[in-house]
């Protein structure tokens, strides 16, 4: 299935400069803007909305109205109460203050809007469509630009926005489809725990079996406890939380049950397509299609999919936890010329020296000590953060080679056999790395409680 066509013209549109109408529309704005009839109400209206892409019917508006009332009055001075066209002035009147207490309304509400528009964009679900979030980037975009205050619209039915296409969407519609990222650092932090106490502590304790039931309890009781949102609480932690870089909806299994076609499938379709797109172009993409995949009438198949796949995730971290290599005794390996945070020596636990395997391999960030290590793809480096900086891991100076390379990497682990594994290094017989079943090496670190200075009891 080829991806839906992506419109990046309300972007665009919001970049460009509006500055169209003259000094002397300005000055009429002026004049309107300062009216201060208490029924009309027009002193609340921006002068915005006289200058902009519709100032001339605006202003043609007010002004019609203001005449309107004009002789509605002067005809409930001129005839009696009983008359017709006594009574057909009232109802004009009347129809002339609900129709501008509507416009009214709608102002307050676009100025609300506007306020909150910059923190609902810094929140908003990886589930948003397009419409949506180009709408709301239109939005936050108006205090530079003001294209959406400028294309505001009177009408009799309250104030609206007449988009490129022609059509009217009111103010009370312009949040339509705006979807919030409601997995806060506290669900955040449960799922992290569920996956360390049924994955890596699990597995670390002896546990010889997953403990399947009770992970998949936590994964309904999450569940759970997010449906009392609604389906928006179901669908935000569909698209928006976050394991490992992944999502349920970016999971590749989704990815081919809901687009046909894996990820990289699908960027190659929008090459053939687009060419020329950025990354995170691509990404942009890629989401908003996902956003119409599941309405609420698939919440039980969203709701499914989502459970299967955050069971799996603890599932594949208990497994790959039990098949990792185990470190010997209760110390700490000592790293190679990388320094803490302390400006001391850099020294791993048996937690982080797993967790470094799992994600050099996947080439993937973590901590060590205080410390982030990161793959730079860019640069094809692995780096450490020294200060405020991320640098190169350095080489080993008994054998130099390149800063960053796999090889630094491993010189800074000791030589380790579980990193030179991750790293994907064949130390064949010219180097001698810690093994598991090795008691001694003069090369290599062992990790044997009080053994050597590289050790922290």
């Amino acid at each position: 299935m080829a991806p839906k066509p992506f419109d990046y013209s309300g972007i665009m549109k919001a970049i460009a400069a509006i500055g169209k109408y003259t000094a002397v529309k300005n000055s009429v704005a002026s004049e309107l803007y300062a009216y201060g009839d208490k029924n009309i109400s027009a002193k609340d209206m921006t002068k915005q909305l006289f200058v902009g892409d519709y100032g001339d019917q605006n202003m043609n508006f007010i002004s019609d109205a203001k005449k309107q009332w004009n002789n509605a009055s002067n005809d409930i001075k001129k005839y009696p109460a009983f008359s017709k066209k006594y009574k057909t002035a009232v109802k004009t009147i009347n129809n002339i203050k609900t129709m501008f207490e509507k416009n009214k309304a709608d102002l307050v509400l676009f100025e609300q809007i506007s306020k909150e528009s910059s923190i609902k964009n810094l929140n908003k679900s990886k589930g948003i469509t397009s419409v949506a979030e180009n709408r709301l980037l239109d939005i936050v975009l108006d205090k530079e630009t003001n294209r959406m205050s400028g294309s505001l619209l009177f009408t009799n039915q309250g104030v609206g926005v007449l988009g490129s296409d022609d059509q009217f969407v009111s103010v009370r519609e312009l949040m339509d489809g705006y979807q919030a990222n409601l997995v806060d650092d506290k669900i955040d932090k449960k799922v992290k725990n569920m996956i360390n106490e049924f994955g890596y502590a699990s597995a670390n304790s002896g546990q010889p079996e997953f403990l399947e039931a009770k992970a998949k309890a936590a994964v309904a009781s999450l569940v759970k406890e997010m449906g009392q949102n609604g389906f928006a609480g179901i669908r935000s932690l569909a698209y928006d939380l976050e394991y490992n870089g992944e999502t349920f909806m970016t999971s590749e299994n989704n990815l081919v049950k809901t687009l046909g076609m894996t990820s990289d499938q699908f960027n190659a379709d929008i090459d053939a397509k687009t060419p020329g797109l950025s990354d995170k172009e691509k990404i942009i993409m890629r989401n908003h299609t996902l956003a119409d995949a599941y309405t609420y009438k698939e919440e039980d198949t969203l709701q499914q999919g989502f459970e299967d796949w955050l069971l799996g995730v603890v599932k594949n971290d208990f497994n790959e936890t039990q098949s990792a290599p185990k470190i010997k005794g209760e110390g700490k390996i000592a790293l190679n010329s990388v320094l803490n945070k302390d400006n001391s020596t850099m020294r791993a636990d048996k937690s982080e020296l797993a967790t470094a395997v799992k994600n050099i391999k996947d080439k993937k960030s973590f901590g060590v000590d205080g410390t982030i290590f990161a793959w730079d793809e860019k640069a094809g480096q692995w780096k450490y953060q020294k200060g405020k900086l991320m640098v190169p891991v350095p080489s080993d100076p008994a054998n130099p080679g390149k800063d960053g390379s796999a090889e630094a990497m491993l010189f800074i682990w000791n030589y380790n056999s579980s990193i030179a594994n991750a790293l994907e290094i064949n130390t064949g017989n010219n180097m001698q790395v810690e093994g598991d079943n090795s008691e001694k090496s003069d090369s290599t670190l062992q990790v044997f409680k009080n053994e050597t200075d590289s050790i922290i009891n």
